[in-house]
């Protein structure tokens, strides 16, 4: 089955996404520090959009890449749970069918537990598609973290 995939790159890695759960782009420019949810969890990155606190998952952490520069935009995902992905820069649109995604090589270069569910090849390029399903439950897990430890200090 064909899919098309938003293509972006960040400090100089290639990526990309299912364009279905693309909800926005947004400037990283409205990138807030320490924002507290109505539940009392501090979010270490987030943007408020329409009175919505939308986390960013830092995946140059998360990849443990150097931050040589800050991320220019964020793209806001949408798949049942809402989270930002910080990008330097948006390349396009990759078309690819299934067959096209290389699931063994994501799980060599990376491992099993990763959310790379697989690589596309495009000439010299390599271009990791990341699993929103999987990015989205590293957010929740990294969320109920949080609340534990809030919930620790408070008792």
């Amino acid at each position: 089955m064909e899919g098309k995939y938003l293509h972006f790159q960040l400090e100089g890695e290639s990526f990309a996404i299912p364009i279905f759960v693309v909800g926005d782009i947004v400037p990283c420019s409205i990138v807030r520090n320490g924002v507290i949810s109505s539940h009392g969890v501090i979010i270490p990155k987030a943007i408020v959009l329409k009175e919505t606190i939308i986390p960013i998952i830092d995946i140059k952490k998360l990849f443990q890449f150097c931050e040589t520069e800050p991320p220019q935009k964020v793209i806001i995902v949408n798949n049942g749970e809402t989270f930002g992905i910080p990008a330097d820069s948006l390349v396009g649109i990759v078309v690819a069918e299934d067959k096209e995604i290389d699931q063994e090589l994501a799980i060599r270069l990376f491992c099993d537990d990763s959310p790379i569910k697989g690589i596309i090849k495009r000439g010299d390029r390599y271009i990791s598609v990341i699993d929103t399903d999987k990015l989205s439950k590293i957010a929740k897990k990294q969320s109920e973290q949080k609340e534990e430890s809030n919930y620790a200090k408070c008792s």
